[in-house]
């Protein structure tokens, strides 16, 4: 039996996934499938060449569109957005790159393709950015006392400008988002039709470059002093630079403490109590996972490792 013959079966399966997906977008649950929009048609182009996706991706749309009727135009362009980065990640799988260039590949179409939208809709004159605004505000004023009598009006209007400013960094973290659960679960469910996609080294491998860690002593001392309340460039560089480097020393921080489980025969088990650790506190202590991230700032600047080395 060839390859062709195998992946017929494989083919209808994923094909039926993702029309159920995409239907789930109509529905309330919406807010947890659309994670997981960019797996099949990237199982589908590993497992088909080129024509043959195409022709299947055709027909899927189709029947997208005959299910839905009107709606299905709002689904089928939601398709082609995610369709990009699938045929960027799947050529590269294609090509042997390392999981971290297709992973980040990923992550910079889909960020193209937001900002490219963003750009088109200011040029007919829509305004992304205000409705984004509006939204927050009508969102606040729904929740009536239940917020207003915790925070004071002007709190909630900073807070509102305050995410408005970090749009930039909420599309990136969105994009680096779908491109590691696409990869991981792409990768996960490609080994049981035979083809294996590379991998991410293993967390106690990860380091962040040693000249991030100026950067993000700079954004904190900035952060510190700097009036939130402006809106100049530099306090939206640091309110969306601040976050990002933020998650990287968080992860750097698992990293080493995943380095020193290794090291001492304990599995998996400081990383995992770490990330309880933070899901406990982080409601009650925000704060707390600056706190921890300066164990990845430290890991970065001294050679910390080296002390938990086995050397036996």
């Amino acid at each position: 039996m060839n390859r062709d013959s195998k992946s017929i079966f494989p083919t209808i399966v994923w094909c039926v996934i993702y029309v159920l997906l995409m239907l789930s977008f109509l529905t309330p649950l919406n807010g947890i499938t659309s994670s997981f929009l960019m797996v099949p048609p990237l199982v589908l182009y590993m497992l088909l060449d080129s024509k043959r996706f195409t022709f299947v991706y055709v027909i899927l749309l189709l029947l997208l569109y005959i299910l839905t009727g009107k709606v299905g135009l709002f689904l089928i362009l939601l398709s082609l957005f995610f369709l990009v980065p699938v045929i960027v990640m799947g050529r590269l799988y294609k090509k042997k790159w390392s999981a971290r260039g297709v992973i980040m590949a990923g992550t910079l179409t889909l960020l193209g393709e937001m900002l490219l939208i963003l750009l088109v809709a200011s040029l007919l004159g829509a305004n992304p950015i205000g409705a984004y605004k509006d939204l927050l505000d009508d969102t606040i004023a729904s929740m009536g006392e239940l917020i207003t009598g915790v925070l004071p009006k002007d709190k909630l209007d900073l807070l509102v400008s305050m995410m408005v400013q970090m749009i930039p960094m909420f599309m990136i973290t969105v994009s680096a988002y779908f491109a590691l659960v696409t990869h991981a679960l792409t990768r996960w469910r490609l080994k049981s039709s035979g083809l294996y996609l590379p991998g991410l080294p293993p967390l106690r491998e990860w380091r962040v470059p040693r000249s991030v860690v100026l950067y993000y002593a700079i954004t904190i001392v900035l952060d510190f002093f700097m009036d939130i309340r402006s809106d100049s460039a530099l306090v939206t560089i640091v309110l969306n630079l601040y976050p990002l480097l933020t998650i990287a020393f968080v992860i750097q921080s698992l990293s080493f403490l995943s380095f020193v489980s290794y090291q001492k025969g304990w599995g998996k088990r400081l990383p995992i109590a770490a990330v309880a650790v933070m899901v406990v506190l982080y409601p009650v202590i925000p704060g707390f996972v600056t706190l921890f991230s300066l164990l990845g700032l430290l890991d970065a600047v001294f050679p910390l490792r080296s002390r938990f080395t086995n050397k036996s």
